[in-house]
């Protein structure tokens, strides 16, 4: 078995291992990883309204991830938590007032700056963003990340690495991942084992038994060209 230089054994990432590494994300991440998935897909698809769903997902999951933070924040003892925030001097959204919000984070800052992302910014761009950030071992996109992590992750690299794969005298070239949640989200973005069902009431993750299936049933892909019409057609008669 090829070994990377730290002697980590490497394995095959299985189905089992897709699920386990769902029950690890928690709330946030779960919800994070389910809109990238169909925000992949609709970007694919030409789907403004499966991409508007997608940017209203990773909204959640930003509120998701704030509450829980907040939570634990509060579970320190005062001298340990960041203290009363320091309001900026400059104007709303200028760009002294958005540099002042980078050099003194907040809790409430970066849940507001995320979101704001999450709505405006180009689909593509955000995909990509997202996705790097993930593959790349970003700590924002870890549920749980100490400081010990942070030295590890600054010193070593916690990203994807483009590695040889032994299998019996042949080597082919394979992709390492040093956890679940990022061999998961590999997965999600080079291959096609995993997909999201777009229709609302589903949204759930299925092995599709053909290359260009994007829902799990027939039932759901009619329901869901059904709800797009109807959407289509109620805004169109709002304009009128």
């Amino acid at each position: 078995m090829l070994r990377l230089p730290d002697r980590h054994p490497v394995r095959r990432f299985g189905d089992a291992d897709f699920e386990n590494a769902i029950k690890l994300m928690g709330e946030g991440g779960t919800k994070r990883f389910v809109a990238l998935r169909l925000l992949q897909t609709a970007i694919a698809n030409k789907q403004p309204q499966d991409i508007k769903k997608a940017r209203e997902m990773l909204c959640a999951a930003v509120a998701s991830d704030h509450r829980e933070a907040d939570a634990i924040e509060r579970s320190f003892p005062s001298h340990k938590q960041r203290g009363r925030k320091r309001e900026s001097i400059y104007p709303k959204e200028s760009l002294m007032d958005e540099l002042y919000r980078v050099l003194n984070p907040d809790l409430n800052d970066e849940a507001e700056m995320l979101t704001k992302r999450y709505l405006n910014e180009d689909p593509v761009s955000l995909f990509a963003m997202e996705m790097s950030g993930s593959l790349g071992g970003n700590p924002l996109h870890r549920r749980e990340f100490t400081d010990d992590d942070q030295r590890r992750f600054i010193s070593e690299g916690m990203g994807v690495q483009l590695i040889m794969w032994r299998s019996g005298k042949r080597l082919t070239p394979a992709v390492y991942c040093p956890d679940l949640e990022t061999a998961a989200y590999a997965n999600a973005l080079f291959g096609r084992r995993w997909k999201v069902c777009p229709y609302s009431a589903c949204l759930k993750w299925f092995v599709p038994k053909k290359v260009k299936q994007d829902y799990c049933c027939p039932a759901h892909r009619e329901a869901h060209r059904v709800a797009r019409w109807r959407k289509r057609h109620k805004e169109g008669s709002k304009r009128r």
